[in-house]
């Protein structure tokens, strides 16, 4: 396997881990109740666990993406995370249920596009 498909797989990876931290951070938003300056502080009270789970990984995800930098030229590499967004929002709607309108599929698709024809 070459480097750039290893390389490839890590900023997948990295995509996908990061997808799940940002559904874990909204996870706990909403289990906390808080709004306004302090619903941060109300957050980690309520919530640790999904919190947690987001800070882990934001880590895992800083660190495969910064192993997958040494495999990759960065005009490479960061298109390729744009995929974030589209794991973010095909979880959205597996995870949490949301609504995905035909505005934001064709989004998603353009994403998709663009980031083979960068990365490609």
């Amino acid at each position: 396997m070459s480097f750039k498909i290893i390389g490839l797989l890590l900023v997948a990876s990295a995509s996908l881990i990061e997808a799940v931290g940002q559904l874990s951070f909204k996870r706990g938003a909403t289990q906390s109740g808080g709004s306004g300056a302090l619903a941060g502080l109300a957050t980690l009270r309520h919530s640790p666990g999904w919190i947690g789970l987001g800070i882990l990984c934001f880590i895992l995800e800083w660190g495969l993406f910064t192993v997958a930098l040494q495999l990759l030229d960065l005009s490479v590499a960061y298109p390729a995370g744009s995929l974030t967004l589209v794991a973010v929002v095909l979880l959205s709607r597996l995870w949490l249920g949301e609504l995905v309108g035909l505005r934001r599929w064709a989004g998603v698709m353009l994403i998709v596009t663009g980031t083979l024809l960068l990365g490609g």
